[in-house]
């Protein structure tokens, strides 16, 4: 398969190189993803430029792909996957989706 999965620390997650999630992936390369995701928990895929569908098929190597409740964000030529607003940094540190912990009135 050509790929690598480095460990990011001791206990979980892993980063994925030397894969282009936009192809298809064979039986082998899907049972080693498979086994690293069970080992680690995490797998990290930088830098994929994915379609709906394409992100569809990468989300299905590990499982099968059921509908969420919320439709509301679906796309409508692939329902299965939802766009969701971009998440900022500042959201992340103080877990509101404006980077503020103003509370609103």
């Amino acid at each position: 398969m050509g790929c690598s999965i480095t460990p990011l620390s001791t206990h979980t997650g892993a980063e994925v190189h030397g894969i282009d999630l936009s192809r298809p992936v064979d039986e082998a390369a899907r049972a080693r993803l498979n086994r690293a995701f069970v080992d680690r928990s995490v797998l990290v895929f930088r830098d994929q430029h994915l379609t709906a569908h394409q992100l569809l098929a990468a989300v299905g190597l590990f499982g099968e792909v059921f509908p969420q409740h919320n439709s509301r964000f679906a796309l409508p030529d692939c329902p299965l996957v939802q766009l969701r607003k971009p998440v900022t940094a500042a959201a992340l540190v103080t877990g509101s989706p404006r980077g503020s912990t103003t509370q609103r009135p």
